[in-house]
């Protein structure tokens, strides 16, 4: 399971240094999330298409919004069915301790949202049309 958040990282970090001119145009993707009726100030919302083909990854935002992107020259997504990760912690995997170790992570949401497959979260982006997602998660599940 630590694997999943290391690999989210991976990915955004990736699609953070992708840069092509002849870039797609997909449909805009945004949205918020809330974590019990509260903003999100920070983490990773990944869309995973269920039938293959581009993924895209949002960074929260303080305010809790999100944009999808497949990389910096191509916000959006392709249209399609989306099984959704949310990925926050309360303290990141690997982070330096007042003694000098590193710290194994805490989660500040389940960790069933970590995981496009457990975390019940699915949209469909389409071609037209508004694609705001708000996100609802409950911390005590």
């Amino acid at each position: 399971m630590k694997i999943v958040p290391y690999f989210l990282l991976c990915v955004a970090a990736a699609l953070i240094g992708c840069n092509t001119s002849d870039a797609p145009s997909y449909p805009k993707v945004t949205g918020s999330v809330t974590i019990d009726g509260q903003s999100a100030t920070k983490g990773v919302v990944s869309f995973t298409p269920v039938n293959g083909g581009d993924s895209g990854v949002g960074i929260i935002q303080p305010d809790g919004s999100y944009q999808v992107r497949t990389s910096v020259s191509s916000p959006g997504i392709p249209a399609g069915d989306y099984r959704v990760a949310v990925t926050i912690w309360e303290k990141e995997p690997g982070e330096l301790l007042e003694d000098g170790s590193f710290a194994e992570g805490v989660p500040a949401i389940p960790e069933k949202y970590f995981n496009n497959e457990t975390s019940g979260l699915s949209f469909t982006v389409s071609e037209t049309g508004t694609n705001h997602f708000e996100i609802e998660i409950s911390a005590g599940e």
